[in-house]
């Protein structure tokens, strides 16, 4: 997991590239949440040096909430701004809804969550995306996202988890859309994940996790990711028992924001983990494995 830090004027410049970057695509941020993002980003970028207790306790914390959806945002854009327009009409598609929704997480309701969710799917395909160590996003698939690597072709469907009572109805309702998936393309060369976020299961949005250094912040994500694997791996593998065995298992994203005080910045601390179903096949394990290193490596 990289532990990323930028100071807040290079953190604005690359919010604006993403901007434009959006607009290039014939969408429209200033109708959503992101320009008021970029708006805090600006204040804050000229005023933190100057900004007394007060201005902190009325403005810095909501802009801590806010970074995080930025810094997806521009995830998406370092991944897919070199392709052509023409190649990214999905990736448009799913900005396009993931331009609205309420501007802080822990204002969420169920029925606003649609815009994060579509911002997940981008995300995931950014994730997946690495021409370079043979592992290439489909930006046509029918399901939520996908990639192929190598002799194979992924199909993923995602979810964003915000209760652990929904977890297993999620699960189950992402490895029947996969199902569906795997009966228009057939063949062994076809698999699948389920991509779940955990994010807000750990933090509504409203906390920051401080650590004193960044080797500190790494452990605490991975312990907090495995932690929950091993406590709920159990209500996704009663699913895949009865599911296709191309399932392979499941791809977990936990983020928060953080601060490392031994720089002074706050950051976007992400982890993701691959997590292979039971019983899996040895050639299935072999592939995992492979696509993990390269992510790594990447």
């Amino acid at each position: 997991m990289a532990i990323p830090t930028a100071t807040y004027a290079e953190a604005y410049e690359e919010l604006s590239s993403t901007i434009e970057w959006i607009e290039s695509l014939g969408l429209d941020p200033n109708r959503g949440r992101i320009r008021q993002y970029h708006r805090n980003l600006g204040h804050w970028k000229d005023n933190y040096l100057s900004a007394n207790d007060e201005d902190v306790r009325n403005g810095f914390a909501e802009f801590i909430n806010a970074i995080q959806d930025a810094d997806d945002l521009v995830a998406v854009y370092r991944k897919f701004h070199p392709l052509p327009p023409s190649q990214l009409q999905s990736i448009k598609e799913k900005l396009s809804k993931a331009l609205n929704g309420p501007v802080r997480r822990q204002d969420e309701q169920p029925r606003t969550t649609i815009a994060r969710n579509f911002l997940f799917e981008a995300l995931v395909a950014a994730r997946l995306h690495h021409p370079e160590r043979g592992v290439t996003a489909m930006l046509d698939a029918k399901t939520d996202t996908g990639f192929k690597a190598w002799d194979n072709r992924v199909w993923i469907e995602c979810k964003r988890i915000t209760s652990f009572d929904k977890l297993e109805a999620n699960i189950r309702d992402a490895s029947r859309q996969l199902e569906r998936a795997f009966k228009r393309n057939p063949g062994s060369a076809h698999k699948g994940l389920v991509a779940i976020d955990i994010s807000k299961l750990a933090n509504d949005g409203s906390k920051i996790l401080v650590k004193p250094d960044e080797n500190t912040l790494r452990a605490d994500m991975a312990r907090h990711i495995e932690h929950f694997i091993s406590q709920q791996r159990h209500q996704w593998e009663k699913v895949y028992r009865e599911r296709d065995k191309r399932i392979m298992g499941t791809l977990v994203r936990l983020s928060t924001m953080a601060s490392v005080e031994e720089k002074n910045l706050p950051t976007v601390a992400t982890e993701w983990v691959i997590n292979p179903r039971d019983r899996l096949s040895e050639a299935d394990q072999n592939f995992l494995q492979q696509l993990a290193s390269a992510l790594d490596s990447a």
